[in-house]
C-alpha cells in the first residue's frame, strides 16, 4: 500500500507533465493519455474510500479537459489550413502585381523586384530593408554578405533556413548611380560565366577575365596573363604598378590605358610627355572648353563656388587641375607642394653620384602587414643633401632588404653607411622575442634610431631639408611622386582638411623621408619660455621649522 499523500502527488507530476504537453505540438494528445491511464492504474491499488473517489473524479475531469483540447485543436487546425490557403493565394496575387509595380520610383534603378520567398505559414519572418546589389541581381532576399550571415545565425540557433519568410519593408533596390554602370551591367549577362562580386572579378564564357582592382593591391595579379589594362586615376596611382605590369603585357603583346587628372608634376606628367613623342602611344589632353562639357557660363559658376569653398588662391588652382588639365598646379593639400614645385623649377632632379669613399646612409620606415620603405642619401660638405635611390616592397622579410641593399652597393660601389630607423624599431617582437635593432644588426646592417619626435616636427624637417635636396631621376617613380602627392586628409562635412595625412601608398615614401629628415637635420625642439616676473613677489610665510613655503590656517 503507498501513503495517502501518494496520489496527490501524483497527480501533481501529472498536471506538470500535462502543462508541459500543452505545450507540445502533434503528438502531445497521445502522451496526455498514456499518463491519465497510468494514474487511472495508481489510483484503483493505491486509495480506498473517498480518497479513490477524488483520484477518479479527477482523471476524469482532466480527461474531458483533454478531450475538449483535441476538439478545439482540430477546428484550430482546420481554420489554420483555410487561413494558409487563402494567404498563399493572397502571397501569389501579392507576389504577382509587384512584379510590375511602378507606383514609386525605386523600379527605375532596380534590375528586378525581390519580393520574398518561405512558407505562407511560417512562424518566424524576417524583414530586412531593402534588397542589395546581389539580391537585386538574382531576384531572391537575403543571398548577399548579410544574408549568408543570417543563415549561419539560423544554423547555429537550429533553426531551417527553409521553415522561415524571408522578404524586405522594400522590393527594388535603391541605389545612386556612380558612373554609368554597375560592374555586372557593364557587359551582356549572356556572356558572363560566373562572377566575385566581393573582388569585383567576372569571368565570361569564352574564358576571358576582367576584374577591377586598387593600384595598391598589383601584385594581386600574379600569375595572371594580362591582355590589357586600364589605369583610372593614374596620377594618384601607386607608379610602380606599371612597372609590374609591363613586362606581363609585352610578353602577351597586350595593351594600356592610362586615364587622369593632373596632379602636378609627378609619374603622371611623365608618362604623358613620354606617350607624345615615343612610337606606338597616343596621348590626348582634352581641357573642357575641348569638350564643351561646361558652357561658359557654368565654367563661371564652377570657379566661384570653388574659390568661396577653397579659397581664391586654392580654389583658382583646384578649377585648373580639375577642368584644364593644368600640370603646373600643385595637389590641394599635399604637405610639399611648393616645396615639391620649387625641386622642379629649379632643376633639382638631375644624375648625381656621391662623394667616393664617404658612406652612403639609409632611412628606413619599416612595416610588416604594411609596405616597408628605404632611402638612400648624402650628406655633403656644402650642406646639400644627394637623395641617390628610393625603394619599397612588402610581404617580405628583412632578409629580401639586405640582398637588394648589397646587390646595389655592389652595382654603383657606395659604402654602407648607417641605417636610420624608426623610434620603435626598439620594440620585441612576439614571434622571436627580439627587437628589430637586433635583427638587422644580425644581419650586418646598421641601425641608429631616428631622434623622437612629433609628427608635426618631422613634416617641418621636411620641408626645411627639401630647399637643400637634389633627387637622382631614378627616385621619381615611388619617390618623388610619393612626397608630392603626400597630403592631408578632406573633411567634406566639415569642408575643411583634416590634420591627419591620408593613408594610401605616399605614406610610406614620405615616413621614411620624414626620418630622413629628423636624421639628417634633428628637428628642433619647441621649449615653452616662461616670462620673467614682474613688479613686486610677495615670499609665502615661514613654516614651523623656519622654512619659506608653509601656510598657516
Amino acid at each position: 500500500m503507498f501513503p495517502p499523500v501518494f496520489p496527490w502527488l501524483v497527480i501533481w507530476v501529472f498536471i506538470q507533465n500535462l502543462s508541459h504537453s500543452f505545450s507540445q505540438e502533434q503528438d502531445a494528445d497521445n502522451r496526455i493519455k498514456e499518463q491519465l491511464g497510468r494514474l487511472e492504474v495508481l489510483a484503483q491499488s493505491s486509495a480506498t474510500g473517498e480518497l479513490k473517489r477524488e483520484v477518479l473524479a479527477t482523471v476524469v475531469k482532466l480527461g474531458e479537459i483533454v478531450e475538449q483540447r483535441r476538439k478545439t485543436q482540430h477546428a484550430r487546425v482546420e481554420a489554420l489550413g483555410t487561413q494558409v490557403r487563402i494567404l498563399g493565394s493572397e502571397l501569389e496575387t501579392a507576389r504577382k502585381d509587384a512584379q510590375g509595380c511602378e507606383r514609386c520610383d525605386l523600379f527605375k534603378s532596380a534590375t528586378q523586384t525581390v519580393f520574398g520567398e518561405g512558407p505562407a505559414n511560417a512562424r518566424i519572418m524576417f524583414v530586412g530593408e531593402q534588397p542589395g546589389d546581389l539580391e537585386d541581381r538574382e531576384g531572391q532576399p537575403f543571398v548577399g554578405p548579410a544574408g549568408r550571415l543570417l543563415r549561419q545565425a539560423l544554423t547555429r540557433a537550429s533553426i531551417r533556413v527553409e521553415q522561415v519568410y524571408l522578404t524586405n519593408a522594400v522590393k527594388h533596390f535603391k541605389w545612386k548611380p556612380r558612373g554609368k554602370r554597375r560592374i555586372h551591367e557593364a557587359f551582356p549577362s549572356d556572356f558572363i560565366e560566373n562572377m566575385d562580386d566581393h573582388g569585383m572579378f567576372i569571368r565570361f564564357k569564352n574564358g576571358s577575365t576582367f576584374q577591377i582592382i586598387g593600384s595598391d593591391r598589383y601584385d594581386a595579379t600574379v600569375g595572371s596573363s594580362i591582355a590589357g589594362v586600364t589605369y583610372s586615376e593614374y596620377a594618384l596611382s601607386n607608379p610602380s604598378a606599371w612597372a609590374y605590369h609591363r613586362p606581363m603585357l609585352a610578353e602577351n603583346n597586350g595593351w594600356a590605358c592610362f586615364i587622369s587628372t593632373p596632379r602636378g608634376r609627378n609619374h603622371a606628367k611623365t608618362m604623358y610627355d613620354y606617350a607624345l613623342q615615343a612610337p606606338g602611344w597616343f596621348a590626348e589632353r582634352l581641357t573642357v572648353n575641348d569638350t564643351d562639357a561646361l558652357t561658359p557660363e557654368q565654367q563661371r559658376e564652377t570657379l566661384a563656388e570653388m574659390q568661396a569653398l577653397y579659397g581664391v588662391e586654392h580654389g583658382q588652382a583646384m578649377y585648373k587641375q580639375e577642368y584644364e588639365c593644368d600640370w603646373a598646379s600643385a595637389l590641394l593639400g599635399s604637405f610639399y607642394a611648393l616645396e615639391m614645385q620649387a625641386v622642379r623649377e629649379e632643376g633639382r632632379i638631375l644624375p648625381c653620384e656621391p662623394i667616393e669613399g664617404v658612406p652612403v646612409n639609409l632611412a628606413w620606415d619599416l612595416g610588416v602587414s604594411d609596405d616597408t620603405s628605404i632611402w638612400w642619401w648624402q650628406a655633403q660638405p656644402s650642406g646639400q643633401l644627394l637623395i641617390l635611390d628610393h625603394y619599397a616592397a612588402s610581404g617580405v622579410g628583412l632578409e629580401h632588404y639586405c640582398d637588394v641593399i648589397q646587390q646595389r652597393e655592389q652595382e654603383r660601389g657606395w659604402i654602407h653607411g648607417s641605417d636610420y630607423v624608426p623610434h620603435d624599431a626598439k620594440v620585441k617582437e612576439w614571434g622571436t622575442g627580439r627587437t628589430r635593432v637586433e635583427t638587422m644588426s644580425g644581419l650586418g646592417l646598421k641601425p641608429i634610431l631616428v631622434p623622437l619626435a612629433s609628427i608635426d616636427d618631422g613634416i617641418n624637417a621636411v620641408r626645411r631639408s627639401l630647399p637643400l635636396c637634389v633627387f637622382h631621376p631614378r627616385t621619381e617613380d615611388g619617390g618623388i611622386s610619393a612626397l608630392e602627392q603626400y597630403r592631408r586628409e578632406w573633411d567634406d562635412e566639415k569642408k575643411c582638411f583634416k590634420p591627419s595625412a591620408v593613408h594610401d601608398w605616399t605614406s610610406h615614401p614620405s615616413d621614411a623621408f620624414r626620418y630622413l629628415a629628423l636624421s639628417f637635420r634633428p628637428a628642433p625642439r619647441r621649449e615653452i619660455k616662461v616670462p620673467a616676473p614682474q613688479g613686486w613677489i610677495i615670499p609665502p610665510p615661514r613654516d614651523d621649522y623656519g622654512r619659506r613655503g608653509g601656510i598657516r590656517l
